[in-house]
């Protein structure tokens, strides 16, 4: 703003990450057992660990299976927005970039002769503190 007397749009752009509509999640087959036909059988307390062996592993099998597809689903997600994102910024540094050329090339032909007499300035400020500093270094014997 300072330099070129207009504003420049550099704010920063937030994700928007579109949730998954409706998660892959399967569970399957893990109850369509029939357990209760082997009660006439074989009584409840002998097959219980059994049941419940089967059960743990299927279930912990089928967690672990689901989380992981939810989890691709997310990451699907994500890379769709961090690439809107991309192609966003990629655009606004363009903008930027052109409007900062059309402001030097228009400030270029305007200001010339004050920036001119500031390289000037500059250099003679300059020329002094190298007259100073080599004055100093004689004195001290750098």
């Amino acid at each position: 703003m300072r330099a070129f007397g207009v504003p420049l749009r550099t704010t920063e752009t937030g994700i928007d990450v579109v949730e998954p509509g409706t998660p892959d999640i399967r569970v399957g087959r893990v109850f369509d057992r029939n357990w209760e036909l082997l009660s006439p059988v074989l009584p409840v307390w002998m097959v219980k660990a059994a049941v419940h062996r089967h059960f743990a592993g299927a279930i912990s099998y089928l967690v672990y299976q689901n989380l992981s597809r939810l989890g691709t689903q997310w990451e699907e997600s994500v890379k769709r927005a961090l690439f809107s994102i991309e192609k966003e910024a990629v655009r606004r540094l363009d903008e930027l970039v052109g409007t900062v050329e059309r402001l030097v090339e228009r400030g270029a032909n305007e200001r010339a002769p004050q920036i001119c007499a500031d390289l000037e300035r500059l250099e003679k400020v300059r020329k002094a503190l190298a007259a100073e500093t080599a004055s100093r270094c004689v004195t001290y014997s750098c």
